[in-house]
């Protein structure tokens, strides 16, 4: 697959995502925040984005040794995490993808059908809050168990969350790599 049809592909995929869920409208970012490649539904906010000026970091660390004690800046955030989304061939490799964002945000995994569709996979996927979408033969996608909307209840956001967040935001600001 060459790059213009492996992007093409891609923009393909994520405005079936967004069309399906209903969050058409949604900024969409390929990345790897923590590892594993995922779709990422993003609202950004262009006052946050303008008083950053174009491209200030919001994490200001001293070195890899003293991580633990990396502080925000009081830059705002320019962006919302509302959707990590897994395309993948299992189950297994799709909820271990998205399963770091439980307390970030909504999840979703997008399987073959016959994938999707098994009975332990919709019981895994209604108590974790994990939504299942299947993708048919003719590029369609269809909703096999609807997602927990936002993070875990109960879960606070702290530095991890924001790290994430500055994370895509880098990757806005540089097209290029998003395609990548």
């Amino acid at each position: 697959m060459t790059g213009r049809t492996a992007t093409l592909e891609r923009a393909r995929r994520a405005d079936a995502v967004a069309t399906t869920l209903g969050l058409t409208g949604l900024t969409t970012v390929w990345g790897r925040p923590l590892g594993d490649a995922l779709l990422l539904l993003v609202r950004v906010d262009p006052v946050a984005v303008a008083e950053r000026g174009g491209g200030r970091w919001a994490v200001a660390g001293r070195c890899a040794a003293d991580a633990h004690r990396m502080e925000l800046s009081g830059v705002p955030t320019a962006l919302e995490l509302v959707g990590a989304v897994a395309f993948r061939s299992t189950a297994e490799s799709a909820l271990l993808a998205v399963g770091p964002f439980a307390s970030v945000c909504t999840r979703t995994v997008v399987l073959p059908a016959h994938v999707a569709e098994r009975p332990a996979l919709a019981t895994e996927a209604a108590v974790t809050g994990v939504g299942v979408l299947a993708e048919t033969g003719d590029g369609r996608l269809r909703v096999v168990c609807a997602a927990q909307e936002g993070p875990i209840v109960g879960s606070r956001r702290g530095l991890v969350h924001r790290m994430i967040e500055e994370s895509v935001y880098a990757r806005l600001l540089v097209p290029s790599r998003a395609a990548a």
